[in-house]
């Protein structure tokens, strides 16, 4: 604890007012953002990042048309009627937006926001004798995020009617990304029917370092105060790998095409760490049940089950159009969840049974230029429930919209669009309440809404994309 200037307030007054629960729980909902689990990386949907020059402008929609590479990663089978064996390559960049309404103790919100410039998809394809080979890299999610906000304000402490003087910061560094290695191959059983098998690596990592805090500064003089405060620091480091059979089949005539796909994910390794501080400055240690400094360290292996995803696509063309839906259904798994020992948060957790849709029309305006639009969903793949003991979880369903143009730079096909997803729910931060377990301090105020609040997300993405 810092104390400077005039000592016109005695210890023993000033020990009293800070040791009111009134002043403690000033000490910030912003540490709630220092004690996740798995923290904010999008791991709450499914559809983080859309893959391929085609698939991206028609929303995903490309499950019954898989007409250019990115059918490695959507439907293996379309690889066997892909006249074009050249290589594609896709960059993106990505903007996300996330604003968590009345974080702070004065009901501002909290806005966290991240850019990335990432390589999106690169793939090629080879055929030998009857069968056609795809080899794709993949990032399917991707976010960098270097956030930091100060904010200040004013208040009275209700019990005693003190003036105080808050100030509040959170900083988060976030790391979190998903590359997949994908290995296809396709086989044309009839003119018009092709299946595909594929293999897919994963490895997915998740590292952050976060920390927050509050300073409370209460006046003894027009010219001096006394602070006191709390501090929260978090480091994780998640690492899984993850591999993802599937098996697909396409049904193309000259007009109307049928998809189908079944994934499979296993996680089949998984290395988890996490070092979490606190500190409390003006709390009495010696008081029963009462721990205002803490350091945990903890390690854990526990495999996160995945769901099954079932891709069922449709696509009609009517001379220069071309409509396309896809219907993208993700199992719930029930597993049950697991948690750390000294720091009881979950660490795995039960998915909810998920259906998204897409549909995309294309248009060609040329011999080599098309147009293409799509719309999308994105729902959030687990629930809130207030029966889980120190839940974080983020609940938003997001609607997308997307749309690409093909045409030529320098003779060179070339491929521009990009897509946007927005939505809003609600969050539930219940895991600050494993903080006041262990420090035995009632940090935050009690409320009747199970530590739920309302949260808006936005997604801004941009690409490019080379045939070579």
């Amino acid at each position: 604890m810092l104390v400077k200037g005039s000592k016109n307030m005695s210890k023993r007054s000033f020990d009293k007012v800070l040791h009111k629960t009134s002043i403690i729980k000033k000490l910030s909902m912003s540490l709630l953002f220092v004690v996740a689990s798995s923290a904010i990386a999008d791991e709450y949907h499914h559809n983080n990042l859309l893959i391929g020059k085609n698939a991206v402008g028609m929303g995903g929609a490309f499950t019954g048309v898989a007409d250019d590479l990115s059918a490695i990663h959507y439907n293996p089978a379309g690889l066997a009627s892909i006249k074009d064996g050249n290589m594609a390559s896709i960059n993106t960049f990505a903007w996300e937006e996330t604003v968590f309404e009345a974080v702070y103790g004065d009901g501002s919100d909290f806005t966290r926001s991240a850019f990335s410039v990432v390589p999106g998809f690169f793939g090629f394809k080879k055929q030998f004798r009857d069968w056609h080979y795809g080899l794709a890299f993949v990032v399917n999610d991707f976010s960098q995020e270097r956030s930091s906000d100060v904010i200040e304000y004013n208040t009275i402490d209700i019990a005693t009617g003190i003036p105080l003087n808050v100030k509040e910061f959170i900083n988060i560094d976030i790391d979190n990304s998903a590359y997949q290695l994908y290995f296809a191959g396709a086989k044309q059983l009839t003119t018009e029917f092709s299946i595909g098998l594929s293999l897919g690596i994963e490895y997915r990592t998740f590292q952050t370092d976060q920390s927050s805090g509050t300073q409370i500064s209460l006046p003894i003089s027009a010219s001096d105060s006394i602070n006191t405060g709390a501090q929260a620091t978090a480091r994780f480091n998640d690492i899984n790998i993850v591999t993802i059979p599937s098996i697909s089949a396409l049904y193309k005539t000259n007009k109307v095409s049928f998809g189908a796909k079944l994934n499979v994910p296993m996680v089949i390794n998984r290395d988890y760490e996490m070092v979490s501080t606190a500190f409390f400055a003006g709390v009495d240690p010696s008081l029963p049940g009462v721990t205002p400094a803490l350091l945990v360290p903890e390690e854990a292996c526990c495999k996160q089950k995945l769901p099954i995803n079932i891709a069922l696509g449709v696509a009609r063309e009517f001379g220069e159009w071309q409509f396309s839906v896809d219907v993208q259904h993700h199992l719930s798994t029930n597993d049950g969840v697991e948690r750390l020992e000294g720091f009881p948060v979950p660490i795995t957790r039960d998915f909810k049974s998920v259906t998204n849709f897409a549909l995309g029309v294309s248009k060609k305006l040329g011999t080599e230029s098309q147009f293409r639009v799509g719309i999308f969903t994105d729902k959030s793949n687990i629930a809130i429930d207030p029966a889980i003991d120190f839940q974080r979880v983020e609940d938003v369903d997001l609607l997308g919209i997307s749309a690409s143009i093909d045409t030529n730079l320098f003779d060179i096909p070339v491929t521009f669009g990009g897509y946007a997803k927005f939505g809003s729910g609600q969050v539930r931060v219940a895991d600050v309440r494993a903080v006041e377990q262990i420090t035995g301090i009632d940090l935050y105020p009690t409320n009747n809404e199970f530590d739920v609040s309302d949260m808006q997300k936005k997604v801004l993405l941009f690409f490019f994309s080379l045939n070579f």
